[in-house]
């Protein structure tokens, strides 16, 4: 019985220790799976910060293009009022001009009576 005892401890040591190894070994594994996992969290709050300041400079890009659409717009409508008044001023022009020419022509035409 004494034998079957010592056979039955040495049994139980070596599965104790297979099951030591095994558990060093997912242990190692485990660690390895933790720093990858780290560097990959790393890596994606890096790209996290840069699609941020992208999103941020599209953003003041945006702001920045409404910005100038709102001041051609307004440069256009002054385009519109200052040809408006060029056209009002031609034909100011004309007006008098022929004002002038029927002056001209009532000056003659008492100047031969």
């Amino acid at each position: 019985m004494a034998s079957e005892v010592k056979n039955l401890a040495g049994q139980v040591a070596s599965a104790t220790g297979q099951i030591s190894g095994e558990i060093s070994r997912m242990q190692d594994v485990s660690g390895e799976v933790i720093t990858r996992l780290t560097s990959i969290n790393g890596a994606v709050t890096n790209v996290q910060g840069s699609v941020t300041g992208i999103a941020g400079a599209i953003e003041e890009q945006s702001a920045v293009t409404r910005e100038i659409a709102g001041n051609m717009n307004t440069a256009a409508s002054a385009v519109a009022d200052i040809n408006k008044n060029l056209r009002d001023l031609s034909d100011n022009i004309t007006q008098a001009n022929e004002d002038a020419e029927e002056g001209i022509a009532m000056y003659r035409s008492h100047q031969k009576s």
